[in-house]
């Protein structure tokens, strides 16, 4: 795996046949020769609409990941540039294979932790960054940090904080931030399901309006946002306030895009007694 991501050719490959078969807008279509070896290599069906069973999904969508971080950073790769990593100790929560990792360091990070609570992704992440004395890959879950207060520069949680109690994962989060550290989110908007059911595959349909539903459900009982769920400006700010953060900006790339970001800061003059707990 570590020779074929250094292939950007391949890799390129791997993005056009990855967004072709999830419905994501292609960027580039790389040409015949380069689909005919991934062809060969056994990585793509001879059709070059999916991904043989060998290769499988989640080899792919490492290579989809490392191309829009490493080889050519999408919107979301450079917005990542607006926090100084320069000299940084830095906390990924939801690191997966480790493609934030590599590219923190790319940004001048002095270590980086990633954590996940898919063994699978920590063991391919391990084999990408091996031989990087300044990354450390664990076992982990984000409501539970098993980390002292105050010890990261900067945390970065990139589409895992949608996926479980945000009002638990936020704040645990912030108390491993220190007193000044900045946050970097990633999130997924309501846009992100809605697409889900315009593409007209009926099981992204489905999931799509399954996710949905479930969430406007909790917001009606007044329920804490549990499982995965889509956030809003107006409800991460509550939920970063109830966490003593300060938002210092959001940011979309597009009016109607499937993911926003944000930069939260931890005021200087927050102690670990003044941490709440999950909001409600």
């Amino acid at each position: 795996m570590p020779a074929l991501l250094a292939d950007r050719a391949l890799v390129d490959g791997i993005d056009y046949v990855f967004r072709r078969f999830h419905g994501i807008k292609v960027e580039a279509v790389p040409p015949d020769s380069c689909l005919e070896e991934l062809v060969r290599r056994g990585i793509i069906l001879p059709q070059r609409t999916a991904f043989t069973e060998a290769f499988g999904l989640a080899l792919a969508y490492v290579c989809y990941e490392w191309r829009r971080q490493v080889f050519c950073p999408d919107a979301w790769g450079r917005y990542i540039e607006r926090v100084d990593f320069r000299d940084k100790t830095v906390l990924d929560v939801g690191c997966g294979t480790g493609t934030t990792l590599r590219r923190c360091l790319d940004l001048g990070a002095k270590r980086c932790i990633g954590v996940d609570v898919n063994s699978a992704s920590l063991d391919l992440g391990r084999i990408l960054l091996a031989g990087e004395p300044r990354v450390e890959m664990r076992m982990g879950d984000g409501r539970t940090l098993a980390f002292e207060n105050d010890v990261f520069d900067v945390v970065v949680c990139r589409v895992a904080l949608n996926l479980m109690r945000a009002d638990e994962m936020l704040s645990e989060m912030a108390r491993v931030l220190r007193p000044g550290g900045v946050m970097f989110l990633v999130v997924h908007h309501a846009w992100y399901y809605f697409s889900m059911i315009l593409t007209g595959k009926p099981k992204r349909m489905r999931y799509g309006a399954i996710i949905l539903a479930c969430d406007v459900a909790r917001q009606i009982l007044g329920r804490p946002t549990g499982g995965e769920t889509f956030l809003t400006r107006r409800r991460l700010k509550r939920l970063a306030a109830h966490a003593h953060l300060r938002p210092r900006e959001f940011w979309t790339p597009r009016t109607f895009d499937a993911y926003f970001g944000a930069i939260l800061e931890k005021p200087a003059d927050v102690s670990p007694d003044t941490m709440g707990g999950a909001a409600c």
